[in-house]
């Protein structure tokens, strides 16, 4: 059953993409099916959209070091990171 929740949620962020609260459900589903890769990026997602790049660079780590040989995941993992280097440094130049 944790499966067909985390399909719906997925589908769910991609409709409200800005829903923290949605993030961290889906975090917390794919943990319950062993979705570890998948949990650590939608905590990133949670910890982006609430302020903390910090811990969501850690997650996106986690999740990175996870994806060794898949080539695609690991591709949208990097570019998540270097998305959080962006709002970095649009931050500090505000």
């Amino acid at each position: 059953q944790a499966h067909i929740a985390e399909e719906v949620l997925v589908d769910q962020s991609r409709l409200k993409p800005n829903d923290p609260g949605l993030w961290y459900l889906l975090a917390e589903v794919q943990g319950l099916s062993g979705n570890i890769v998948g949990l650590h990026q939608s905590r990133a997602e949670y910890f982006i959209l609430n302020g903390n790049l910090d811990q969501a660079e850690k997650q996106l780590n986690y999740a990175l070091k996870l994806t060794r040989g898949d080539y695609l995941n690991s591709a949208k993992i990097t570019q998540r990171l270097r998305d959080i280097a962006e709002m970095r440094e649009q931050m500090e130049n505000m």
